[in-house]
């Protein structure tokens, strides 16, 4: 009996060995033949600190289906079904494009240094299952700022595709006379993104004392206007899940005279104030300070003429570095 025991933990610590190794050999290795970073690569410098013209940017819209090896396991990834791929644009002339997906790509390239700018190539491609939408253009962004300009100067904001210098507390980003709450690092992960690629990351979430009203139950049962809501009416509802009744409280928000239903089982609800917008993104690469969620607003939309984009979830896919 006892040989058996030792055989099996001489056989776990193998197991655990080689999982650790090919782990490793997944993080540091690089592909010589290819100048094209994926998320598992170790590169030494970190993206802007030396930037290069030529260097690109890809978001992309991951696959309905990922099978991918970790540390000799195979791993599933079911991602939205086919019928839920749905992106809805908000042009800033006030109309909106509604799509189902097939693929989508945003590229940002570095066109040209000049100083602390850089001039970029921006590059959206959404195709849909009947149409395909398309917008290019150039800004200027100010690499120690983050503020975005157009071609004849005009500032049109701050970017959140990348984090600033100083991560202590920060803004992620602003435009239109909004702007995001502070933010500050909550923690440091390692994950598989569903491109099956391996990533560090920076955990970002804002502070919610500036920005933010919160709001109780007993908030909402004293129907305290003071909060900027207007309680209309309490009621049940069998809920599905929980096999049982629950209470729902239905809301006026004064601020924007929209009404909403909240499940009275919450313990606090954080609402923006008026001024201040999230951006839609809350994960970077910790190698290059880059955004990995593709954000639903941000300035450079702004610039193609897009006020945001509501999609299913579009991932840094890979970084391109020019050769020396």
């Amino acid at each position: 009996m006892r040989k058996i025991e030792k055989v099996k933990v001489v056989s776990l610590l193998i197991l655990v060995l080689i999982i650790t190794t090919i782990s490793i050999i997944m993080i540091t290795t690089t592909t010589k033949s290819s100048n094209t970073l994926n998320a598992s690569t170790n590169y030494s410098k970190k993206l802007f600190n030396s930037l290069k013209e030529g260097i690109v940017i890809k978001y992309r819209l991951p696959p309905l289906n990922v099978t991918y090896n970790v540390g000799g396991i195979t791993w599933k990834f079911i991602s939205h079904s086919a019928d839920t791929r749905k992106v809805i644009i908000n042009l800033l002339n006030g109309k909106s494009i509604r799509m189902t997906l097939i693929d989508a790509y945003f590229e940002i390239k570095v066109a040209k240094l000049l100083n602390d700018k850089a001039l970029l190539h921006l590059n959206l491609t959404i195709m849909g299952n009947k149409e395909v939408f398309t917008r290019t253009g150039f800004v200027y962004v100010n690499l120690k700022t983050r503020e975005v300009y157009l071609l004849n100067g005009t500032k049109v904001g701050v970017t959140c595709f990348w984090l600033p210098s100083s991560l202590s507390n920060f803004r992620l980003g602003e435009f239109l006379n909004l702007k995001t709450p502070y933010y500050i690092i909550s923690g440091e992960y390692s994950y598989v993104d569903r491109f099956g690629k391996l990533r560090e990351v920076y955990v970002v979430k804002p502070v919610y004392k500036e920005a933010y009203i919160i709001i109780t139950v007993d908030d909402i049962l004293r129907n305290d206007t003071s909060k900027g809501i207007r309680l209309i009416k309490i009621y049940e509802i069998y809920n599905e899940k929980l096999r049982k009744n629950v209470k729902i409280a239905e809301v006026q928000l004064l601020d924007s005279g929209w009404i909403v239903k909240v499940p009275l089982n919450f313990k606090v609800w954080a609402r923006l104030k008026k001024g201040y917008y999230v951006p839609g993104t809350s994960v970077y690469d910790k190698q290059y300070k880059i955004t990995v969620d593709l954000p639903f607003i941000d300035p450079l939309y702004i610039a193609l003429g897009i006020r945001s984009i509501d999609h299913p979830g579009l991932q840094l896919y890979e970084i391109t570095i020019p050769n020396t």
